[in-house]
């Protein structure tokens, strides 16, 4: 079962967010919170959505460019993705993290949680996951091919929670040296992962991009349910 929730802001506006919830009788009662691409809440992150409902878990995507503009839902053509590097450009991170923050406080007061909550998202919102989760308590994070992370290594000792990384080897956005510079930072850190798909462009877990890689994308995401299912 899907749905739009209204989440109420920080600073006293409202916005959207799609809920997908399990079936009652196979639900863990955690509750993941699913970061969008620049593209908006589309169909591919809806399906992200879904798919972990299917799984058991209350899994919710809030729309983050809402003070940009609301209820976005791009495809990947070129006229879309223009309008998706526009919002790019109008995003407020900062904004955006206390959305999140909102998302979590509202849906926490369901009564159907068990307590546990993670993050994860991809390419902006792989960014975002780990940025949440350097500021805020979650159980999990993880980012699939979030750009932008080397730039804030100064925040790895922060994350103290388990959390998974995964990133294409043959990816145009985030050079090899971003992503060694990552590992480098987080050497010592038992409760990380960090994972590169070889034969793996941008966005290769999306099925609705060119660059979907089915390998990669069923052998990451065998990977993240083997990790959520030790946070349940």
């Amino acid at each position: 079962m899907s749905k739009t929730v209204t989440i109420p802001s920080h600073d006293g506006s409202l916005f959207s967010a799609y809920l997908a919830l399990p079936k009652t009788e196979k639900s863990n009662g955690m509750l993941l919170i699913v970061l969008q691409e620049v593209y908006g809440v589309n169909h591919a992150i809806r399906e992200v959505c879904d798919n972990f409902a299917k799984q058991g878990f209350i899994a919710c995507a809030p729309d983050l460019f809402w003070r940009i503009k609301p209820y976005l839902d791009l495809n990947y053509d070129e006229k879309d993705r223009e309008i998706a590097m526009s919002c790019y450009q109008q995003f407020n991170i900062p904004l955006a993290l206390h959305d999140i923050q909102s998302t979590i406080r509202e849906l926490k007061k369901r009564k159907d949680l068990s307590g546990k909550i993670g993050v994860i998202g991809f390419g902006l919102g792989g960014k975002l996951a780990y940025l949440f989760a350097a500021e805020d308590h979650v159980d999990v994070a993880i980012s699939y091919y979030g750009g932008g992370i080397h730039e804030h290594l100064d925040l790895a000792s922060r994350i103290t929670q388990p959390a998974q990384f995964h990133f294409g080897g043959d990816d145009a956005h985030i050079l090899t040296k971003h992503v060694a510079a990552l590992q480098d930072a987080m050497k010592d850190k038992s409760n990380i992962e960090i994972y590169v798909y070889p034969d793996a462009e941008h966005a290769f877990s999306n099925p609705d991009r060119p660059s979907y890689h089915k390998f990669s994308a069923d052998e990451a995401n065998t990977r993240v349910l083997a990790l959520l299912k030790k946070i349940v």
